[in-house]
């Protein structure tokens, strides 16, 4: 596709034409286009609402990959009391954990991470997708860079790289061995003469289990889910259907760190959507598929990302200028930035 050109009326001028400033906009030009943003969201709200989609099984089991099946610690079976408990093992469960240890709160054997997960990483660890890229600043969005002296590769690093990351926190801290995975938190009661948790898990899909714990975290993100449109005719089609979250390289071929997908040479894919998942994946599929076919409904704004290779003297620099807490006041610049924080 070529870059899109916006024209106005009233100059001539494009937004593609280095000859020329971009023109203010008109106060009529500036009503069009809240116009036509209201018309996109009607589009969106349907009176449908979640009927308009197909359920899907969200397995982690059928999703590991061979290196991935989830481990038996058998030790953590037999422990049925914890100190803090959190539902979630991405960088938000992390975190929690790593503050509480650092405070010195809680010892490692007193944490259990729980999530449906098959390991570490949380969205970083469901989403496997080719070209998948943090599109945040690396040095801002990874966490505890400072703490595991890690420099990122990239500025946008992949996602690949983002659940290597995980892992490498969950090993400097001694939370390797401290979660259950492929976990399910079905329900929590709190028991006011005993002052703890009653958490109601199943584990693997075996039969639920009850564990006790005196705190509770919440890490569990935004408790989305993937979707599938009900298009008429899915039913009955004879191919191969799965969401971008729950990629499927045994079907097209290759793995997140080498997406090489030499099975699609003879296939016509049809890719639904355009968002900042389709902008990653679509380019690596036209790479592979005989033909890719995408269905737009409402078109994305797409900017230049200008990806590029850690300069490691500028990152021993910045370390160096900025001292411990580097990374703290980094990201305080950026929320203050994207808040127009004066």
């Amino acid at each position: 596709m070529g870059e899109p050109s916006i024209s106005y009326e009233e100059t001539g001028a494009t937004i593609n034409d280095p000859a020329v400033g971009m023109p203010e906009p008109s106060e009529l030009k500036i009503q069009e286009a809240y116009q036509r943003y209201d018309s996109e969201r009607d589009r969106r709200l349907r009176p449908d609402g979640f009927t308009q989609y197909v359920d899907f099984v969200d397995e982690p089991a059928a999703d590991l990959r061979p290196a991935e099946k989830i481990a038996i610690n058998d030790n953590l079976n037999q422990q049925k009391d914890f100190r803090v408990l959190i539902v979630g093992a991405g960088f938000g469960g992390l975190l929690f954990a790593v503050r509480l240890l650092q405070t010195g709160f809680c010892q490692p054997d007193e944490i259990l991470l729980v999530d449906k997960a098959g390991g570490f990483g949380g969205t970083w660890w469901w989403n496997k997708y080719p070209g998948l890229t943090c599109d945040v600043e690396s040095y801002v969005y990874m966490p505890l860079l400072e703490e595991t002296n890690y420099t990122p590769s990239h500025k946008y690093v992949s996602g690949f790289e983002l659940k290597e990351h995980a892992e490498r926190i969950a090993n400097q801290w001694n939370l390797k061995k401290r979660a259950f995975f492929g976990t399910k938190v079905d329900k929590m009661d709190w028991n006011n003469e005993d002052a703890q948790w009653k958490v109601h898990i199943t584990k693997n899909n075996h039969l639920p289990t009850i564990l006790k714990s005196d705190i509770v975290i919440m890490a569990n993100g935004l408790l989305d889910f993937p979707k599938i449109p009900k298009l008429n005719g899915l039913d009955t089609y004879k191919g191969h259907v799965f969401h971008t979250s729950r990629w499927d390289y045994a079907y097209t071929g290759g793995s997140p760190d080498n997406p090489t997908m030499d099975n699609l040479h003879d296939k016509t894919v049809g890719f639904v959507g355009t968002g900042a998942t389709a902008v990653q994946a679509i380019p690596h599929l036209a790479q592979w598929a005989r033909k890719v076919i995408v269905f737009q409904r409402t078109p994305s704004s797409v900017d230049v990302r200008e990806n590029s290779v850690t300069d490691l003297t500028w990152w021993k620099t910045m370390i160096q200028e900025n001292g411990p807490g580097w990374q703290r006041g980094r990201m305080e610049n950026f929320n203050s930035f994207i808040s127009n924080d004066p």
